[in-house]
C-alpha cells in the first residue's frame, strides 16, 4: 500500500475526530503532512468551557503523532517536486498543491476532502482517498463499538464542520451511523 500525504482539511478533520492516532495506526501504512500543511491547518473547534454555546479555536498539536511517528514530515523536495508545485499552486492552496506535487512524483494517495484538489488529482491520475474512507476503513480494520465511531464521526461535524457532501459513497453509512 502506498503512503499517504494529507492535507490541511484532512489533517484538521483526523484531528478533530479525538482519535488521531488511533485511525492513523490501523490504516497500515505511512502518513506524511508537507511542512505548508502544518503552517494551514492550524486549530479546530471545541466547545467553550465558558459559553456553553460557543466555541474557541483549540491549537492543532501534532508533537504526539510525529513523536510516535504515526504521522511523518516532508517538504517538496527536487526540481521536479517544485515545477510541480507551481504547475498546482496555479489552481489549488499551497497545501494542497504540495500534496499533490510530492504524491506525483512519490507514487504516494492524497487524504483530501477538498474538492478541486480530488478533481485535480484524479485529472493527474493521483490516488485519492477521503476523510469518510479513512475513518471506514478504522472501523474496518480496528472494529470499534458504534458508539465511538458515532461520536468520532460527530467529533468530526461539530470540531472540524465537516459532512461528506450527499453524492459522496460512504455518506449513508455516515448519517446511519451519527443517526440523522
Amino acid at each position: 500500500m502506498s503512503a499517504r500525504i494529507v492535507d490541511a482539511c484532512c489533517l484538521i478533520n483526523l484531528y478533530a475526530s479525538g482519535k488521531p492516532m488511533e485511525i492513523v495506526g490501523a490504516l497500515g501504512t505511512e502518513f506524511f503532512v508537507p511542512e505548508r500543511v502544518r503552517s494551514e491547518a492550524l486549530t479546530i473547534h471545541k466547545p467553550d468551557e465558558e459559553d456553553a454555546a460557543g466555541f474557541v479555536a483549540e491549537p492543532i498539536d501534532l508533537t504526539e503523532a510525529l513523536q510516535a511517528g504515526a504521522i511523518r514530515q516532508c517538504r517538496v523536495d527536487g526540481p521536479k517536486e517544485n515545477e510541480a508545485f507551481v504547475r498546482y499552486a496555479r489552481e489549488l492552496d499551497d497545501g494542497e498543491a504540495a500534496c499533490l506535487a510530492i504524491a506525483k512524483r512519490r507514487g504516494w494517495t492524497v487524504a483530501t476532502d477538498d474538492r478541486k484538489a480530488i478533481r485535480v488529482a484524479t485529472a493527474q491520475r493521483i490516488a485519492v482517498v477521503t476523510t469518510p474512507e479513512l475513518v471506514h476503513k478504522w472501523v474496518e480494520t480496528a472494529k470499534p463499538e458504534e458508539s465511538k465511531v458515532c461520536e468520532v464521526l460527530r467529533n468530526i461535524e461539530s470540531f472540524a464542520r465537516f459532512r461528506p457532501g450527499k453524492s459522496a459513497k460512504l455518506y449513508p453509512w455516515w448519517t446511519r451511523v451519527v443517526g440523522r
